[in-house]
């Protein structure tokens, strides 16, 4: 996201359970070329997932409110397999 959202609308993680989040982050730069200063901010929203069960699952994108309009992220489609036993650690 660009701007700060004032709400999180939805998540949808109906196969998983949340074990973390959201963890929210920022970021901010502001370059200037050729005397034009430009500035930008970016915000991330994480979570962590514990799947519930094996199989494809569509994560549908997230639903924010920014300056009072609902903007809507990206879905993400994932693949869920046994793990081997060590919790994701190397």
């Amino acid at each position: 996201l660009n701007e700060k959202p004032s709400k999180i609308v939805s998540t949808g993680f109906s196969n998983f359970d949340v074990l973390n989040g959201p963890s929210q982050g920022s970021s901010s730069s502001i370059s200037i070329v050729n005397g034009q200063m430009t500035q930008s901010s970016s915000y991330t929203y994480t979570y962590t997932l514990a799947a519930k069960k094996e199989g494809q699952f569509t994560i549908p994108g997230m639903v924010f409110v920014v300056n009072g309009s609902q903007v809507k992220s990206n879905a993400v489609t994932i693949s869920v397999v046994e793990g081997g036993g060590n919790g994701g650690c190397l």
